[in-house]
């Protein structure tokens, strides 16, 4: 007699599916750091994942997706702890604080988050897509603030402006954590990076010797 298979249920299989997207992140980026970005395929992560080739598009377009496929979980944990702020704090330190909750995540919690870092940073074409992600974070970052902010061309010009300083300092401070090697706090580093922004927007001082403009 033939029989009809019965569907998992939606919850088994979401979580079948989170399971083998781990798998395939977890393969590929043990090759990645052990052989190089480039020297491994798709067909060997498949093949560390224990899937096939076909499973492997179906949660990422390229290899590249694959890696930076972390910072896409990454952002919606950032998005929600900014609008978990309160509404009346100052935007930058609401972004600030959202900020030091994401790396909360990876620091020091996830010990491959420097090999991550480091093979991202060290290789010309994941940069590129890092540099996309980044965006993304601003466009997202910008959306949440716009909330809050008053809905003219000054308060989504404030919005745009917050958001891309904030991506700036975490991008500042992971530069200095990738230099150290991981050795210093991330979360530290971040707290230096946002406090540094006021001293980085004052005018530079007069050189000896020269009259400041309008005097």
């Amino acid at each position: 007699m033939q029989t009809t298979e019965i569907p998992a249920p939606a919850g088994l299989r979401q979580r079948k599916q989170a399971r083998t997207r781990e798998a395939l992140i977890a393969a590929g980026m043990q090759l990645f750091l052990e052989h190089g970005f480039d020297a491994v395929t798709v067909d060997q992560i498949a093949a560390a994942a224990e899937v096939s080739r076909r499973s492997f598009f179906r949660y990422f377009e390229t290899k590249g997706d694959l890696v930076l496929g972390w910072t896409r979980e990454l952002q919606d944990v950032l998005v929600a702890a900014l609008q978990a702020r309160p509404a009346d704090e100052a935007p930058l330190r609401s972004v600030q604080a959202a900020f030091l909750v994401m790396v909360g995540r990876v620091d020091p919690q996830h010990g491959d988050t420097y090999g991550f870092a480091r093979l991202i940073h060290c290789t010309p074409s994941l940069r590129g897509h890092s540099l996309q992600k980044h965006a993304e974070w601003e466009d997202a970052l910008a959306l949440a603030l716009a909330t809050r902010l008053q809905k003219t061309a000054s308060g989504r010009l404030q919005a745009r402006l917050t958001a891309r300083v904030g991506v700036a300092a975490f991008r500042t401070a992971m530069d200095v954590w990738l230099e150290r090697r991981g050795r210093s706090s991330l979360a530290t580093l971040l707290d230096r990076s946002f406090a540094g922004l006021p001293a980085a927007t004052d005018p530079l001082p007069a050189r000896p010797g020269t009259q400041a403009r309008g005097t």
